[in-house]
């Protein structure tokens, strides 16, 4: 004991590098009989600890990654994918969080770089996937502490859908636009000529990007004077979809004192068709279940009307569509029937519910070939009341597309 008590008050009079190398001895002792206290030794985790990751796109989940890959990332040939955003799945507490300090990268390794590439967008986390040629591959994602790989997702699936062509800007096409009359048949003598010009084209309009503007001028029968002159916004989609802004109004304008409902309707983008799916399917045109517009007055109805409109369509895949341009056998085609439900807006009565019947046939070449609405007459009736109204149906069939040289 005086031995042990006098080494020990010898130290505390050691020098100041002497005792400090006394001090780091000690600890190492000390560190190497904790460490022989277990059959592993105890070692702090390094690195970011991630069992997986998602990708997200608009708020939605793409891709979700931890054990198996759900879904997979779609863009067309010649195309850019929307912005992707990639989380983390933390290993200890599985939620989803981001690796915290600096230098950490995602790194994106594509099985084939001749069908897509990965761009970064903003570093480190966002990223976009450009469509280089048609095909399948795979993205396997690292996450890179420097040098250091501190996480490997699995392949997540890649499919570039072909080319969706299409209308560009400076491009013409000429429809022949003839009228139907009460009983759905075509006028005699009502052809007349309409041309849509692509004025402006890439735009970010009413809540889409990449659309068009185009410049829709009807001719007279002669085809020498206009008629009418209207502005159309267009979208084709990277996934083949085709819209048209606002034409659940241009609709109504058709039916007989149908201005009425139109002007009271928030503007929307109807989905007219998909190009590039060649089977069937359904969706609601207008992107939502139905729209209400409440408390609309008409001439020869003695009270307000709410409106239920609904405007669900069908796709039914590729059908071959010849018009005047020629035969587009790989071209689709879409149904759509815009339902109106009428109701006075204090009677618990229906006063209308019928449909107008839309079909469309596109192609992703030359986009809308043909358009036809049918003709046919409404009837309301409220209490005593009864008032019909007539839908003035048309078609319109492509005659020619004039590409900008």
């Amino acid at each position: 004991m005086k031995n042990s008590t006098r080494r020990a008050h010898g130290a505390a009079f050691l020098p100041t590098r002497a005792r400090m190398a006394a001090a780091g001895i000690l600890s190492a002792i000390i560190a190497f009989a904790a460490a022989g206290c277990g059959s592993d030794p105890i070692q702090a985790p390094s690195g970011f600890q991630a069992a997986g990751m998602a990708l997200v796109s608009g708020g939605s989940d793409l891709v979700l990654d931890s054990t198996t890959v759900h879904g997979s990332i779609q863009v067309a040939e010649g195309q850019t994918s929307n912005e992707l955003t990639a989380t983390f799945i933390g290993k200890t507490d599985l939620k989803r969080t981001l690796p915290t300090g600096t230098g950490y990268t995602l790194d994106a390794v594509v099985a084939d770089g001749t069908i897509a590439s990965v761009e970064v967008t903003t570093a480190p986390w966002a990223f976009k996937v450009h469509g280089l040629k048609a095909g399948s591959t795979t993205i396997t994602f690292k996450l890179m502490s420097g040098t250091t790989v501190d996480f490997t997702s699995s392949a997540i699936p890649v499919t570039v859908t072909p080319a969706v062509h299409g209308l560009a800007v400076g491009d013409t096409a000429v429809y022949t636009v003839r009228d139907r009359d009460s009983v759905n048949q075509v006028v005699p003598g009502s052809d007349r000529k309409r041309t849509w010009v692509v004025m402006q084209g890439n735009l970010s309009l009413y809540g889409k990007t990449g659309v068009m503007q185009v410049l829709e001028s009807t001719y007279d029968a002669a085809g020498a004077t206009v008629a009418s002159m209207d502005t159309l916004y267009i979208q084709m989609d990277a996934d083949g979809s085709f819209y048209q802004y606002d034409m659940l109004r241009r609709l109504l304008a058709r039916v007989s004192n149908g201005d009425a409902f139109s002007s009271s309707l928030t503007p929307l983008w109807v989905k007219m068709s998909n190009v590039s799916l060649a089977t069937a399917s359904s969706w609601s045109a207008i992107g939502v279940d139905s729209q209400v517009v409440k408390n609309v007055t008409t001439p020869a109805i003695p009270t307000a009307l709410d409106i239920t409109f609904r405007l669900p369509a069908t796709h039914k895949g590729t059908q071959a569509a010849t018009v005047p341009a020629g035969t587009y056998s790989t071209a689709v085609h879409t149904d759509m029937a815009l339902k109106l439900v009428v109701k006075p807006s204090a009677l618990p009565i229906t006063a209308l519910n019928d449909s107008l019947l839309i079909h469309v046939d596109a192609s992703s070449n030359d986009g809308l070939l043909r358009q036809v609405v049918e003709s046919k007459i409404l009837v309301a009736s409220v209490l005593t009341v009864t008032q019909t109204l007539p839908v003035s149906g048309f078609e319109m069939e492509l005659q020619s597309v004039h590409r900008k040289k």
